[in-house]
C-alpha cells in the first residue's frame, strides 16, 4: 500500500527519534554504553533510610575523559542518518516555512539535505538554502527512492518501523527541550539545580504542545533531566559567568 505525505509525517519519527531508530546497531550501542557511563540514572525520590556512604575505589579514568568520544559517536550517527536520507534510504516528509495554517506536509527532496543544509536535530527543522522546513518527520521506505522537487506529494511504499526503542529515553525529547529554551530565553530558568525547573518545564510543555497537565507520562524528574544536563551544566556556568564583577 503507498503512503502519501500527510500519512507518512502522521507515523514517522521526529530528527532526534530518527536517530535512535534507524541508526546501525554497532553504533547505537555504544553511543548508549557511553550516555550511561556519562548521565547515570539519578533516583527521583529520596531512599527510604538514610544512605550509608562507603568509601570507592578511585576511577582509573574519569568518565568525563570519555566525552569527545561520545560527541565524536554522536557526530557519526547524525552523518549516516544525513546520508540515509540523502540516498532515499530514509525520508523526510515536512512543512515548508512559514508553514501557513491548513497546510499539508512534503516530501523533503534528497537534495535538500546538501552540505550547506543547516540541520536542527532537536527542534526537527532543516534549512537549506532556498527553502526551510518545520517539524519534519522520517520514514523509511520499502525500497530507497530517490525524491525530487517534482515528486514531493508523490505516494510512496513504506516499510515497518524498527522496534528498536532506547530504554529509558524521554518520549517528550524534543518538547522538553523547546520548552527549556523558550523558559532560558525568558530568563525563567533556576540555575540552583534542574529539579527547580521541573514543573515550569512540564507547564510550558503541556501549554505549548496541548498536553493533559495531569499526566505526568514523559514528563517526571529523570525524564526531563536526561534532555537538558548537558545544556543546563554548561547555561550554568554561563550564567555564573556573567554574574562575575567586571
Amino acid at each position: 500500500m503507498t503512503t502519501l505525505p500527510k500519512a507518512a509525517w502522521d507515523r514517522g519519527k521526529t530528527l532526534s527519534e530518527a536517530l535512535e531508530m534507524y541508526s546501525s546497531e554497532a553504533l547505537w550501542r555504544e553511543f548508549e554504553r557511553l550516555h550511561e557511563k556519562l548521565f547515570p540514572e539519578i533516583p527521583a525520590d529520596l531512599p527510604p533510610e538514610p544512605i550509608r556512604w562507603e568509601s570507592q575505589p578511585q576511577l582509573a579514568v574519569s568518565p568525563t575523559a570519555e566525552l569527545p568520544k561520545y560527541q565524536e559517536l554522536q557526530k557519526n550517527i547524525e552523518i549516516e542518518i544525513i546520508g540515509l536520507l540523502r540516498t532515499g534510504g530514509l525520508l523526510g516528509v515536512g512543512f515548508l516555512k512559514p508553514k501557513f495554517r491548513g497546510a499539508e506536509p512534503r516530501w523533503i527532496p534528497a537534495n535538500d539535505w546538501n552540505d550547506d543544509c543547516k540541520i536542527s536535530w532537536e527542534n526537527s527543522g532543516l534549512y537549506s538554502k532556498d527553502k526551510d522546513y518545520a517539524d519534519v518527520h522520517v520514514v523509511r521506505p520499502k525500497v530507497p527512492i530517490s525524491i525530487s522537487a517534482a515528486s514531493d506529494m508523490l505516494a510512496i511504499q513504506l516499510a515497518p518501523s524498527p522496534g528498536r526503542n532506547r530504554s529509558g529515553r524521554p518520549s517528550l525529547a524534543s518538547e522538553i527541550k523547546a520548552a527549556y529554551e523558550e523558559l532560558k530565553s525568558e530568563d525563567k530558568i533556576d540555575f540552583g539545580s534542574i529539579g527547580a525547573n521541573v514543573a515550569a518545564i512540564k507547564s510550558r510543555v503541556c501549554s505549548r504542545f496541548g498536553l493533559d497537565p495531569a499526566s505526568t507520562k514523559g514528563l517526571k524528574y529523570d525524564a526531563v533531566r536526561k534532555v537538558i544536563t548537558a545544556d543546563f551544566r554548561k547555561d550554568k556556568i554561563e550564567y555564573k559567568s556573567s554574574k562575575l564583577p567586571s
